[in-house]
């Protein structure tokens, strides 16, 4: 399974990542952790079924799975974002293209602005919470030692 396993249309790489690891390990449950980084790391390569894929991630040298799969997420990520520009929209100067678009291109977020500040709030209310928790954690651990003590007496 293992050798055959191609990645599917629409597939993630962590997707793909989290199955060849899954199958390395029941293929080779007794294999020491640097054998199964190796085999993890070339199952991985191979199915990403994709040539031009493997190749510029073998160029970068990943040591283990998770390597190549950072690399093949990086240069997948860049490619997306250049095939997503317009052709014909080069800057007057050196035919490059606008900074402006290229910061689009890179931050571009799906979630909405709304919901990225209300997890913003919930974060900070959780972290204070947390403080006072931490705060009445620490007035109150006194008290019960004193508690303790005088049950001693």
């Amino acid at each position: 399974m293992l050798r055959a396993r191609r990645r599917q249309e629409n597939e993630t790489l962590q997707d793909l990542h989290r199955d060849i690891s899954r199958l390395v390990q029941l293929a080779f449950p007794n294999q020491p952790a640097s054998y199964l980084t190796l085999v993890g790391r070339n199952a991985f390569l191979n199915a990403l079924d994709d040539g031009a894929l493997e190749y510029e991630v073998l160029k970068l040298q990943p040591k283990t799975l998770s390597d190549a799969t950072d690399y093949a997420i990086h240069l997948e990520s860049l490619a997306e974002s250049t095939r997503s520009k317009p052709h014909g929209a080069m800057d007057k100067v050196g035919g490059r293209m606008p900074r402006e678009r290229n910061i689009l291109a890179v931050t571009d977020i799906k979630e909405p602005k709304q919901k990225n500040s209300e997890l913003q709030q919930k974060v900070a209310e959780l972290e204070k919470q947390l403080k006072q928790v931490t705060q009445s954690g620490t007035r109150s651990a006194p008290n019960s030692s004193k508690k303790s003590d005088s049950r001693r007496s």
